[in-house]
């Protein structure tokens, strides 16, 4: 939960090449397209306001789930929804592989 709450605290500030550091090299690739602050939990709302649909809403802590090497990160918004974060284990540091909403 530390790993991903500096990579999101990085993106909320606009420091890109540090949020980056956060990615495993998967998800450094999607971020050409997704941008790198693409896997925060956060991150469906700039497609949803740009829908014409309303921000989701986030709890400040989601729910954590780990096993030997993964991580999962889940919250449920104010709308009935789920973002789910993971996290990978590589040589003892984690970094983030992948964010998906629920629609």
């Amino acid at each position: 939960k530390d790993v991903y709450t500096q990579y999101w605290e990085a993106c909320s500030q606009g420091d890109f090449l540090e949020a980056e550091k956060f990615l495993e090299e998967s998800a450094r690739d999607k971020a050409r397209t997704l941008g790198v602050c693409g896997f925060a939990h956060d991150a469906i709302n700039t497609v949803e306001l740009a829908n014409g649909r309303p921000a989701r809403n986030f709890p400040d802590g989601p729910e954590v789930s780990i096993t030997d090497t993964t991580a999962s990160l889940t919250w449920y918004d104010d709308q009935g929804h789920v973002a789910n974060v993971v996290l990978v284990e590589i040589e003892g540091d984690w970094k983030l592989v992948e964010a998906v909403w629920s629609k």
